[in-house]
């Protein structure tokens, strides 16, 4: 009962992680790909923002495989609980939604020349590219992977707080037990000493009244 309070405690745990950590990399996708909107001006700064998004894009991809092979291999050790399936849901209901915003941003962010940017109207020109990029369908949608994964993790955050609970439980049940067991062995010790003392005892006071009356 203990090992398996443990291991719901370690699964839920693990899934936290594992939502949180995508959850943080979408949201600073995100935050840098805005920022190009005002950086637009300054062509270096421009450039090492974007590098900050290629990196978060290397991080959600590593999260989402991660969650995937996660669900897998729990599945297949039958330690699975009822709430995998909606995030197996939310994996599915998203996915290759990461993949082409990446892919539209980095296609958008090419065409930015250091010659253009240069420029007012090209700078211009290439904030109302970023912004219409930002207003997109695929960038709403997009963001709806932070927002779905907001409730997947409160939901995960509940079902380590009751794999807590059960652990905690199991490790007090486990504790009386072998409190009970101990106190059972310290009386059945005690009995069997009182019987041993007695068979003892028994043969040996019938000796000496023998030898009583013989004197």
């Amino acid at each position: 009962l203990q090992s398996q309070a443990q291991a719901q405690q370690n699964h839920a745990q693990t899934k936290m992680t594992l939502l949180s950590g995508l959850q943080a990399a979408v949201l600073q996708t995100r935050t840098h790909q805005q920022q190009l909107i005002p950086l637009s001006a300054f062509p270096d700064d421009f450039q090492d923002e974007y590098s900050h998004i290629r990196k978060h894009e290397g991080s959600i991809e590593e999260y989402w495989a991660d969650i995937e092979t996660f669900l897998i291999e729990e599945e297949q050790a039958q330690r699975s609980s009822r709430f995998d399936a909606e995030v197996a849901d939310f994996i599915q209901a998203y996915d290759g939604v990461p993949s082409a915003y990446t892919q539209e941003l980095t296609d958008l962010v090419q065409t930015v020349t250091p010659a253009r940017l240069n420029t007012p109207a090209g700078i211009e020109a290439t904030q109302q590219q970023l912004l219409a990029f930002t207003n997109s369908e695929l960038a709403i949608s997009f963001d709806g992977i932070s927002d779905g994964l907001s409730g997947l993790i409160r939901a995960s955050r509940e079902e380590f707080i009751q794999a807590q609970r059960a652990a905690l439980a199991a490790n007090n049940l486990r504790n009386q037990i072998i409190v009970v067991s101990t106190l059972a062995s310290l009386v059945a010790a005690i009995l069997l000493a009182w019987v041993t003392s007695r068979a003892i005892n028994r043969p040996l006071k019938s000796v000496e009244r023998v030898a009583q009356q013989v004197i």
